[in-house]
Order: structure tokens, then C-alpha cells, then sequence
């Protein structure tokens, strides 16, 4: 059962680099911000594209070209028709399969940028779940590389034929800009079957190929998102002076009622940072004290019950204690007026603390977390809604 809920968490904890990068993506749509309902959806429907995709996949393995056994650097041919022939494209496909719903709707795809955003959503939404597949799979050592290549990576590559979408939609709408976008799509295309080919190959030179790729992808990212906000039609710079400011106003009142990413990982942090903090001072008096004995002890049933009852609310005191008050930090300091930062970040941090701290301490305090992280979650939410109160006080009073 432990075994079970550990991986679930380990699972739940890879959507967290995918969410990270979301937000800055989120964050370059400057002048008409899309609606979250509509990213959140295209993130999700990103997701759900990972499964036609592996199907695809493994039928293509099993009936058209067993490419999967030499996958492994065995076999370069295997190598380069599995990563460039089968995986880059197919996968590619399946993400922009999930932006069409989007597409469809012109009353929120309604400038360049957009094409960008939402095939980053769909991106990480298939990198996210993937990552968790992963994760899960391959053991937790994985996730920090696969969060600062992987995830990335499947941004980058839909940043290429996100562009040529937007550049087909709003400049040339014709057979023209239809050509760049196929043209744009096969260079994705080839940049994942490359990255992919660089990794499978196992070769170390070829590996290290693998960050002059990802770099050059990551400028052609950002020349996409500058360009595509230079010819935005909503640019401030190119609208009356009563209109920029209106419009200025209404990114910004969007901005106050939206969800930041931005402060959910922060208040992750600071969750996380406030309980270690404390866990590392209260340790250090209790081993002075008590001595490391005690741990081991508990282990083995050598202390009694009601010192181990001692113990357990002694803990669930503290950690609820550091919740309620970093959970008023977040709900004063954060941008707008939401409790969904404060609640999401302590889901997270309590996630975090529920996987890291027991690998120390015993298997008697991930239980006693498992079991106190209702209560222990309340008290954050109610400290961060302390912290939304005081900071709307302090704003009536400018």
C-alpha cells in the first residue's frame, strides 16, 4: 500500500515541471491573454493525445517495422526509422491534432501568439503525462533530467509548427502560408526524431549534441514569441491611446482573477522551506535531548505507545503550525485575491514532504503524514485565506 500511494505521488509530482514552464509560456501572451478554461483544456486534450499516439506506435512496431528491440543503440537503423520516421512525426501530429479544437473557434484564437500558446499547452500536457509514465516506471531519479530536457524539449519542438500555424492562420492564409506550415511542421518533426535518435544512440558525443540542439531551438522559441508579438493586432503600440489603456486595465484585471503558476510553485516553496527549516531546528534540539536512539526505537516497538502518541501530535502540531503560517505569506504576498495558491501549493508541498522526509525518518511518519495531511492541509488553506483577508485590508486602505 505505501509501495502504491508513493508512486501515485512521485506521478502526481511530474505535471509540476510541465505546470512551471506552462506558466511562462502563459506569461509571453502580453496584450490579449487567452482564457485559462481554454489553455487548461488544450493542456488536458494534450494528454489524452499520448494514447492514439502510443497506440500508433506500437502498431506500427508490431505489424509495419519492428524498430522498438534495436531502440536501445543495438541497432542504428532501428535507431534513426524508429526516432525520425515514427516517433518525431507521429508525435507531433497527435499534439497539433489537439490544438484543432482550439483552431475551430476563432473568438479566442484570434491573433499570432495564440498559436504559440496553445501548442505549448498541448505540448506539455503530452510531455506531463509522459514524464509521469516515466517517473513512475524508471524510478524518481529520473525526474529532475527529463525536467530540464524532456519536458522542454516537447515545447520547443511544438514552438516550431506553433509558429507556422499562426503565421498560415493570421499573415498568409492561403496555399503559401499552408506551405510554411507544413515546412515548419517537418522541421519539428526532424528536431524530435534528432533528439530522440542523439539520447537512444548512447553514443556520449552524440548525447552532448543533444544541448547545442536544444539551445538553438530554445533562441528559435523566443524569436517565434517576438515576432508573433510584433505583429500582433492587439500590440499596445499600435492602438489608440483610450484603447491601450483599456486594454492594459483588462490584462491586468485578468491577471488579479487568474491563477499564477508562478506563485503555486513559489508557494510550494515556501511550504517546503518553512517545514524543513523547522524540521531541522526542532531535530537538532530533540537529538541533543533525546538522542538519535529514539528513531530507532519507534522502529522496532522499544517505546512505548504513549511516546510515540507524544511524537505523532508533537509532529502534525508542528508541520500544521508552519503550514498556517506560510500560508498566510502566500495569501498576503501573492498576486491577486485567490485562495486556489495558498490550497494548490500546500496539495504540493504536502506531496513533496509525504515522499522526501520519511526516506529519513521511518515509515511511521509517512503514515502519520498520510493520515494528519487533511487536518494539516485546512490549516494551510485557512492561513492562506488569513493572508487574501489581510491583503485586500491593506489595498483598501491606499
Amino acid at each position: 500500500m505505501a509501495q502504491v500511494i508513493l508512486q501515485l505521488f512521485v506521478f502526481i509530482l511530474s505535471f509540476l515541471p510541465g505546470m512551471f514552464y506552462m506558466w511562462i509560456v502563459y506569461r509571453q501572451d502580453k496584450y490579449d491573454p487567452e482564457p485559462y478554461g481554454w489553455v487548461a483544456m488544450i493542456f488536458f486534450m494534450g494528454m489524452l493525445s499520448t494514447f492514439p499516439a502510443m497506440v500508433v506506435e506500437v502498431v506500427v512496431d508490431s505489424f509495419i517495422y519492428p524498430y522498438s528491440a534495436g531502440m536501445d543503440g543495438t541497432d542504428p537503423v532501428s535507431v534513426l526509422v524508429g526516432s525520425f520516421l515514427i516517433i518525431g512525426p507521429v508525435e507531433e501530429m497527435f499534439k497539433f491534432f489537439a490544438v484543432l479544437v482550439v483552431v475551430a473557434n476563432s473568438h479566442v484564437f484570434d491573433e499570432p501568439v495564440d498559436a504559440l500558446v496553445y501548442a505549448g499547452a498541448a505540448a506539455l500536457g503530452f510531455a506531463s503525462l509522459e514524464n509521469g509514465f516515466y517517473c513512475v516506471g524508471a524510478g524518481a531519479e529520473v525526474y529532475i533530467p527529463r525536467a530540464i530536457m524532456a519536458v522542454p524539449a516537447h515545447l520547443m519542438f511544438a514552438g516550431v509548427w506553433g509558429w507556422g500555424l499562426g503565421f498560415w492562420r493570421f499573415r498568409q492564409p492561403n496555399v503559401l502560408g499552408m506551405l510554411v506550415f507544413l515546412v515548419m511542421f517537418a522541421v519539428a518533426s526532424v528536431a524530435h526524431g534528432a533528439y530522440d535518435a542523439m539520447l537512444f544512440s548512447k553514443n556520449v558525443w552524440l548525447v552532448l549534441l543533444v544541448v547545442v540542439l536544444l539551445t538553438v531551438l530554445f533562441f528559435m522559441n523566443v524569436g517565434f514569441f517576438w515576432h508573433a508579438r510584433k505583429i500582433s493586432p492587439y500590440r499596445w503600440s499600435v492602438l489608440p491611446e483610450p484603447d491601450k489603456q483599456k486594454r492594459r486595465r483588462d490584462v491586468k484585471l485578468r491577471q488579479m482573477r487568474g491563477l499564477s503558476i508562478g506563485w503555486i510553485a513559489g508557494g510550494t516553496g515556501i511550504y517546503l522551506g518553512v517545514v524543513l527549516v523547522n524540521l531541522v531546528l526542532v531535530g537538532a534540539v530533540f537529538v541533543l535531548h533525546v538522542g538519535t536512539g529514539a528513531f530507532t526505537g519507534i522502529e522496532k516497538g522499544h517505546v512505548g505507545f504513549a511516546m510515540v502518541s507524544l511524537y505523532v501530535l508533537a509532529l502534525m502540531a508542528m508541520v500544521a503550525l508552519d503550514f498556517f503560517v506560510a500560508g498566510v505569506v502566500i495569501g498576503r504576498l501573492s498576486r491577486g485575491r485567490t485562495i486556489l495558491e495558498p490550497a494548490i501549493s500546500a496539495i504540493l508541498a504536502l506531496s513533496l514532504i509525504t515522499v522526501l522526509i520519511p526516506s529519513g525518518l521511518g515509515t511511521w511518519v509517512f503514515f502519520v503524514l498520510v493520515m494528519s495531511a487533511p487536518a494539516i492541509f485546512a490549516v494551510g488553506c485557512f492561513g492562506g485565506w488569513l493572508g487574501e483577508v489581510w491583503q485586500a485590508s491593506t489595498e483598501g486602505h491606499r
